[in-house]
């Protein structure tokens, strides 16, 4: 069991499944204010909006199948969502019909905020549908501030902005797969930039990623236990000056950057241990 998976069957909103459940006919969007919204099982409508995101993983969960069709769980414009557990638990869906998408959008401003030892933004369990983040901005002091685990796919689209966070990407537990699309923006200080372990992967599709704030990493890139990077120059643009390790793999794990690790921020050359390889 990962750590936080514990920590939700301890605290945070877990989904379960429903026996009356609606196939969707359309894309959807479920509306989320936490001034006006209130969290309850048929939440969502933006006459009748979640009070957190969570709230709306929830609804959506348990009463749901996207029947092909893609969820865009909206967030507020200014608005800022706090949970000691993650404050956005990307939940497994129970699709009886159909797999779909799922976005979550914060309109340019909106800010997950995680004041526990969680993550900002987590993929919790093991899910069947792409899962896209975009426009957020995400925070998490004591880990990731979005972190893909168990098998899942998620892509941290355009305009996410990752500050003040320990760990910034994540990809880590059973084989979960980080897409990095962008632009991207990093602030505050952290000690990777990007980790990857347990068998998953962080792949940098093209992105901008933008570095404010001259941060010293303890490696910009962190790949251990088999777990892999795939990026660099043309795949991938760092723009900022941070310093650091550039990137470091110990225990199998793998920074592929076609032969421009030099190109990832940091002052100082990628090490290798046990087993790690750069190239």
């Amino acid at each position: 069991m990962t750590r936080i998976a514990l920590a939700c069957l301890l605290g945070c909103l877990i989904a379960t499944p429903s026996l009356a459940r609606t196939a969707l006919t359309a894309n959807t969007s479920f509306y989320v204010n936490s001034s006006t919204g209130s969290d309850t099982a048929t939440c969502g409508p933006s006459t009748t909006p979640c009070a957190s995101p969570n709230g709306a993983m929830s609804a959506i969960a348990n009463g749901y199948d996207y029947n092909g069709h893609t969820i865009t769980i909206q967030l507020t414009a200014g608005q800022t969502y706090t949970a000691a557990s993650p404050a956005l638990a990307v939940l497994g869906l129970w699709n009886g019909v159909g797999h779909g998408n799922l976005i979550v959008d914060g309109a340019g401003t909106a800010l997950l905020s995680a004041s526990g030892a969680q993550d900002a933004l987590s993929q919790l369990e093991p899910i069947n549908q792409g899962v896209v983040v975009q426009n957020i901005h995400l925070s998490s002091p004591s880990q990731c501030g979005v972190y893909a685990q168990e098998s899942g796919v998620l892509t941290v689209g355009a305009n996410v902005y990752v500050q003040n966070s320990l760990y910034q990407l994540c990809a880590g537990d059973s084989g979960a797969i980080l897409v990095l699309t962008g632009p991207i923006y990093l602030s505050g200080n952290a000690t990777v930039g990007i980790m990857t372990n347990n068998n998953s992967e962080v792949f940098n599709d093209g992105a901008s990623i933008t570095i404010s704030g001259n941060p010293s990493y303890w490696a910009f890139v962190y790949a251990f236990a088999n777990g892999e990077y795939w990026g660099g120059a043309p795949n991938g643009t760092f723009i900022g000056t941070a310093t650091g390790n550039k990137c470091t793999a110990v225990l199998n794990g793998v920074v592929a950057t076609n032969g421009h690790a030099a190109s990832l921020p940091g002052n100082v050359a990628c090490s290798t241990a046990s087993g790690g390889q750069v190239n």
